[in-house]
């Protein structure tokens, strides 16, 4: 069993993914995979990520060929194997590196679920600000 799997959807998201996947090259030291969930793209993203394969060997590549972000969470968490799962959005929104202090804060609280919101919404309009901290 892998320690910590993390999901990350994509949709068309080529650009961004040549941005995000090396900044997973070293998330810690400790055992990790990467499921990138290819949702129906139809720009390079297949392309993209086999380029990746040979220099993260964490990588997982998986099809969801119908279109859907919910789709692509549900296909990931079918491929995952790790005791922990994170969940990234492949556009470059989030940080690796704060979802691996998520996963070590968890691990070393024997905490069995966290959810990160975001500490600062400058630049968000009023109605964002207030319908991100209903759903949170």
């Amino acid at each position: 069993m892998t320690n910590f799997s993390v999901i990350v959807p994509a949709y068309n998201e080529s650009e961004n993914l040549k941005i995000l996947l090396p900044k997973f090259a070293n998330l810690g030291n400790f055992d990790y995979e990467i499921i990138v969930v290819d949702n129906a793209s139809t720009d390079d993203t297949q392309k993209v990520l086999k380029g990746f394969q040979e220099t993260i060997p964490q990588l997982v590549i998986v099809s969801e060929p119908i279109l859907g972000y919910g789709r692509a969470i549900l296909k990931g968490l079918d491929r995952a194997s790790g005791e922990y799962i994170g969940i990234i959005r492949s556009d470059n929104q989030e940080k690796p590196e704060d979802l691996t202090k998520m996963y070590l804060y968890c691990r070393d609280s024997n905490l069995e679920f966290c959810k990160a919101i975001r500490k600062s919404r400058e630049g968000d309009g009023p109605r964002r600000i207030l319908v991100s901290r209903i759903f949170n």
